[in-house]
């Protein structure tokens, strides 16, 4: 009996140090989990509060490429660009409005007297800006220091940006700039009177002052600028061709504007400068991610409202509100955690920049035969309908795809813009092989070795030359467009040169001007 007692007060002792066990075990687990908890949260909330160390003037770098070799002030064309876009007179709201800005591509002659009498006023008006643009356009560069921009209500997005601290290449104020394309238009319509009228030289050399000046703002550091150049190079280029056409020209006349076009792009390349790009990209990830720690730092979630605006996809109604919703700020932070983390994303940006710079080269026939792109695809992460997956994917380069410009069409902007040259630079010497000759060449080959071109234009389209045809005493010039097809020298004439409505037909005719 002495001996049960004592096996079962051994039992009882072993199941009570097994209860102990269990419970300090089971209470070690909890602190445990506790303060493994206690870590992560604390790790969260330096993760989503934490700043970044900006130790680098981006501005003064995009300001020291930016300025021209030797730079004199006097030989700086914005003092008379300022002075032209403040003497710019838009036409008044209403009828004087529709009339010049709605009806730009119509004949002056296509007119009533009372709506000629109205653009003629206005041209007039202008006469002074155009006067200052045109003395702008002699000079040999365009220059202007970049200066960050006070942000009040005028600034897109204020109510959420001055919210948050933006980086300084987001605020650079590019003065009046937006201003020097209606001028480009003001060009279009004296160039369309002047012509009507047989004032030919006047409306050439008003064409040529609009082509100098699109170099100068195609030779800006900044993409926008860069812009508003190629797109006052077709108005250029468009406007020549209207006089040709309009006007029988003499022989040296267009031998003179053959030789003239030929000098300018030959000292002015039309390319695309990334440069300001890349630097303006460098400052914002300098801004918006961590410096330190694993894979050089990460997307501070803070940083992501200031994306909103630029998404394709705006997740709040209306304007963004400089407060997120809860739901919002879990999104900030998950897509923080998933981006890669600083080092890879700018070693990301440093790799698509360099085929950025190849793809210029690049036509857009190349470019679809190869099936080169940058990989980029416009970010959508913040609709909430996104699969998990999809919203795991982009959010890894989220950054890049919205700074990244749309290079493929870039690219196709640079070719479009080589090629309306080469084919006007062709039709002038058609022009001048038709008034020496008697008739029209068979082809562009007989045309180059007549020594009237120096090479035959390409289309970026089809990677061969543009189409050519004699048609009765005339021709036809064209190339086959952006849906890369031939026509047959049909176009929509309701669309813009390069770009096709879906059931029509999309060539891009140089000759006959339509």
């Amino acid at each position: 009996m002495e001996k049960i007692k004592q096996n079962t007060h051994k039992e009882g002792r072993s199941i009570s140090m097994k209860l102990k066990q269990f419970l300090l075990t089971k209470k070690l687990k909890t602190q445990l989990v506790i303060s493994g908890l206690f870590i992560i949260s604390i790790y969260i909330a330096a993760f989503i509060y934490s700043k970044p160390i900006i130790d680098t003037d981006y501005l003064a770098q995009l300001n020291k490429i930016n300025i021209p070799e030797n730079y004199k002030p006097e030989d700086n064309a914005w003092l008379y660009y300022q002075k032209a876009l403040e003497l710019y007179k838009e036409p008044d709201f209403g009828n004087e409005y529709s009339i010049i800005m709605d009806n730009y591509y119509k004949d002056f002659f296509d007119f009533n007297d009372t709506e000629q009498e109205i653009i003629t006023k206005w041209i007039e008006q202008n006469q002074p800006a155009w006067e200052e643009f045109s003395k702008a356009s002699l000079k040999p560069y365009f220059y202007f220091k970049y200066e960050i921009q006070e942000l009040d209500e005028t600034f897109p997005y204020s109510g959420l940006i001055t919210a948050l601290d933006l980086p300084d290449l987001m605020k650079i104020g590019i003065p009046q700039i937006g201003t020097l394309r209606p001028i480009s238009f003001l060009c279009r319509w004296r160039v369309n009177m002047y012509s009507a009228k047989a004032n030919t030289q006047k409306a050439v050399e008003d064409s040529f002052t609009l082509l100098k000046a699109a170099f100068h703002f195609q030779e800006n550091i900044l993409l926008n600028v860069q812009l508003v150049g190629l797109a006052s190079h077709s108005i250029g280029i468009e406007s020549l061709l209207k006089i040709v056409s309009e006007n029988e020209l003499s022989l040296s006349m267009l031998e003179d504007i053959q030789n003239r076009l030929n000098d300018m792009y030959k000292s002015h390349p039309i390319i695309i400068n990334l440069e300001g790009e890349k630097i303006t990209f460098y400052d914002i990830v300098q801004y918006m991610f961590t410096k330190g720690g694993l894979g050089g730092g990460h997307l501070i979630p803070k940083s992501i409202p200031i994306l909103i605006p630029m998404t394709s996809v705006v997740i709040s109604m209306g304007e963004p509100d400089p407060s997120p919703t809860r739901k919002e700020k879990l999104m900030f932070v998950a897509l923080s955690m998933l981006h890669t983390r600083r080092n890879k994303t700018i070693a990301k940006y440093n790799e698509i920049f360099e085929q950025m710079q190849k793809m210029q080269e690049m036509t857009p026939y190349e470019v679809k035969q190869s099936g080169y792109s940058t990989g980029l695809n416009p970010p959508s992460v913040f609709n909430y309908r996104i699969h998990f997956s999809s919203f795991t994917k982009q959010s890894r380069n989220f950054l890049i795809s919205i700074f990244t410009p749309a290079m493929e069409r870039l690219s196709q902007m640079i070719q479009e813009r080589r090629t309306e040259y080469e084919a006007t630079i062709t039709i002038l010497a058609l022009k001048r092989y038709r008034i020496e000759k008697g008739s029209h060449p068979e082809n562009l080959q007989e045309l180059l070795e007549a020594g009237y071109i120096t090479k035959i234009p390409i289309d970026p389209y089809s990677n061969k030359p543009l189409v050519y045809r004699k048609e009765g005493d005339d021709f036809i010039l064209y190339s086959v467009g952006e849906d890369f097809k031939d026509d047959g020298g049909k176009s929509d004439s309701s669309t813009v040169k390069w770009r096709t409505s879906s059931n029509k037909p999309g060539d891009a005719v140089f000759w006959p001007v339509q």
